[in-house]
């Protein structure tokens, strides 16, 4: 649990920095979502990641504050955005293994 608390610790605190470099505002939302996001292994979606927060009766936030989050959280470089399949999926980018993706075209 120390480490889930690490990386989310580390990564709050490079939102709030990239949050005060671009005069952003520093919602509750956004942190949530962030910590939803360390705590999802592997790949999601906005879909896995609304039914997560949902499950663990956190923030309930709209589809619109979660793709626009992510986006956010992608240009602070703490989300990878990935195109799969005409479908965008994410990962988190603060976790300490790399991940190999491999997608069959056939």
């Amino acid at each position: 649990m120390d480490n889930y608390d690490d990386i989310t610790s580390k990564s709050c605190q490079k939102l709030t920095e990239y949050l005060e470099t671009c005069n952003k505002r520093k919602t509750p939302e956004r942190y949530e979502v962030l910590k939803a996001v360390v705590r999802t292994k592997g790949l999601f979606s906005v879909e896995m990641l609304s039914r997560e927060m949902e499950d663990r009766s956190e923030f309930v936030v709209s589809r619109s504050t979660l793709f626009n989050t992510l986006e956010l959280l992608t240009d602070a470089q703490l989300v990878i955005k990935h195109s799969v399949s005409r479908t965008a999926m994410y990962e988190n980018n603060a976790s300490q293994t790399p991940m190999a993706c491999l997608v069959c075209q056939k």
